[in-house]
């Protein structure tokens, strides 16, 4: 019974849409009806709440809910898909009348890109782009010198340090101080636990 009165008010209201009801007028009238359906159906499943077989009764109203509520949205979406069509018309509009004024005036107008190539537009093929600086070859040569003997110093560094960790071991060894062996792990505490 809901769905026939929700479906004839979109229906009505529609017939009324094509002798000059304007659109936001469309909106405020779809969106009263939702809110009048759902205060409705509300009550009707406070009511559901008070019975004894809560579920059935609250299932069946949220499905006649959903079923009332339909047909609205429907027209809801109706109305964004013609507002979209009008946004994109007014655009394309603009832009025509962008290229005629730029023609008038003796400009060459643009070309529109659509949004997917766009960033293919920023950098086309075979467009002119300022020349890379040519690499310095005797800078790079001094880099590679530079790099080597800094290389060939640390080497030197590192064969000095083990050579003294070297004399030191052998200046213990000498001295009868030899290192200590480490501890048995199985004498110590941690191996009882």
């Amino acid at each position: 019974m809901c769905l026939l009165l929700a479906s004839s008010c979109i229906g009505a209201r529609s017939a009324d849409g094509s002798s000059g009801n304007d659109e936001g007028q469309k909106r405020a009238d779809i969106t009263q009806q939702q809110r009048d359906l759902k205060t409705r159906f509300d009550s009707e499943e406070r009511e559901c709440r008070q019975q004894f077989i809560v579920t059935a009764c609250v299932d069946s109203v949220r499905s006649r809910r959903r079923a009332a509520l339909a047909p609205l949205r429907d027209e809801e979406l109706r109305l964004d898909e013609i507002q979209r069509r009008l946004q994109a018309e007014k655009r394309r509009a603009a832009i025509a009348d962008k290229q005629r004024a730029l023609a008038e005036r003796g400009a060459e107008p643009a070309p529109v890109a659509p949004a997917a190539s766009r960033e293919s537009a920023k950098a086309p093929r075979g467009a002119w782009r300022a020349p890379e600086p040519k690499p310095d070859r005797d800078a790079e040569a001094t880099a590679a010198a530079d790099r080597v003997q800094a290389s060939a110093r640390r080497q030197a560094q590192a064969a000095e340090a083990q050579a003294r960790v070297t004399r030191r071991q052998a200046e213990q060894a000498k001295k009868g101080k030899a290192a200590a062996p480490l501890p048995d792990p199985s004498a110590s505490g941690a191996a009882r636990r």
